[in-house]
């Protein structure tokens, strides 16, 4: 039994019914379903439960009356086990990674390649001290969460970089972004270990140049770089972090068109701080609201603020597709559709715009600690802020104040 069938059955005892229909699935949920000739598309759940829509992803072939219901299941994946995430992890129903969605529902997604900082220092903690899984865990850990929730439809590469014998060694494209990667990204993650310097901006000029990265049938080429701190590996009469900026820049201007998310990991001294931001900015994807903590990069200290910045990533990359939206997914990470007047707001699901405490509206993703949303304006110890400014205990904080 799949376990979208399993999950149905806990819920309704197998004897749920609505208007006298039996309840056979969970709304919104999706399975893999088989295709003329053997390919493998993906039906959902419909509204009611009461059963699945058509098959899709079959190339406008959807007749599966030939096809034997024997041939219709899939394995079940037991990804708690598989990727080593904590117990009551958001895990979906069922991996979809092994196929890909492009064409069911909307326009197809962009091509994204993870690349991750592996120098020595990863291997600490966020606090740079102490005890705990250390910032290159946590990173294997959100970038297993990402794959497995959007890999189905949004083509993953995974590449890593480490200065070894020159700072143009360690660079290593471990999967190309193409559809269905996301259990390659997760096996590839897994075996990631760390080890020497911080080449970035060589790193940055060898995945933006990657023919794969781009797609002639999808719209927008990303890269996600996680590091935790200052490049080390100038070049072309530039030290460092200007080299890095510049190949950033590069790689999101004219003739390669690939912008950058920047994810700063850990403790970060002032001076990294201002590295960092100068990549986001020049990457043409900054980061905004009170995740931010006042950074143009997606700040990061724990496994909860890497999950929270991946899904506001996948987010961003989802929104800006044609159309302002990719595969058809709904709000992340359920699937679930926002009604009208509530926007999508990363891990956070559906938020009501411009009231909602938690909203992403005209207060950015949240007002932060202590603050509440008044109207689209965040309200701190009684003091209303600007638009799109937040809450720094008492104080209105924003992007205005570095």
């Amino acid at each position: 039994m799949s376990k979208t069938l399993i999950l149905a059955a806990l819920l309704c005892g197998g004897g749920c019914t609505k208007n006298n229909v039996a309840i056979l699935c969970v709304p919104g949920d999706q399975k893999a379903c088989a295709c003329p000739g053997g390919l493998l598309g993906a039906q959902a759940c419909n509204a009611d439960g009461t059963g699945f829509d058509p098959c899709l992803g079959c190339g406008g072939e959807t007749d599966l009356s030939a096809v034997e219901p024997s041939d219709l299941s899939v394995p079940d994946v037991d990804l708690a086990a598989a990727t080593d995430l904590p117990a009551g992890s958001d895990l979906p129903v069922l991996d979809l990674s092994g196929f890909d969605l492009v064409g069911t529902a909307g326009t197809a997604c962009g091509v994204v390649t993870i690349l991750l900082d592996r120098s020595g220092s990863m291997d600490d903690t966020p606090s740079g001290g102490g005890t705990g899984p250390s910032k290159l865990a946590i990173a294997k850990l959100g970038i297993t969460r990402l794959a497995t929730h959007y890999g189905g439809r949004i083509p993953f590469g995974f590449a890593t970089f480490q200065e070894d014998l020159s700072c143009d060694s360690g660079i290593d494209i471990l999967v190309e972004p193409v559809a269905g990667s996301a259990s390659a990204v997760v096996s590839a993650a897994a075996a990631v270990v760390s080890g020497g310097g911080t080449n970035t901006g060589q790193a940055i000029a060898k995945i933006s140049t990657d023919p794969k990265i781009h797609d002639p049938a999808r719209t927008g080429s990303y890269i996600i770089l996680i590091t935790d701190g200052d490049p080390n590996c100038g070049a072309n009469g530039m030290g460092e972090p200007a080299y890095t900026i510049s190949e950033i820049a590069k790689a999101a201007g004219p003739g390669v068109l690939v912008k950058t998310f920047v994810i700063g990991l850990g403790a970060l001294t002032s001076a990294t701080m201002i590295g960092l931001d100068g990549m986001a900015k020049a990457g043409g994807e900054e980061c905004s609201g009170a995740v931010c903590n006042a950074h143009s990069y997606y700040s990061s200290d724990s496994q909860g603020s890497l999950d929270s910045a991946l899904d506001l990533i996948a987010n961003a990359i989802v929104g800006s597709a044609a159309g302002g939206s990719c595969g058809g997914f709904g709000c992340f990470p359920t699937g679930a559709a926002c009604v009208v007047g509530d926007g999508c707001c990363g891990q956070s699901g559906c938020k009501t715009l411009g009231t909602d405490p938690a909203n992403c509206g005209g207060c950015g993703n949240a007002c932060g600690a202590g603050g509440t949303c008044v109207s689209g304006h965040c309200v701190c110890t009684g003091t209303t802020c600007a638009a799109q400014d937040y809450c720094c205990g008492s104080f209105c904080c924003g992007m205005s104040d570095m």
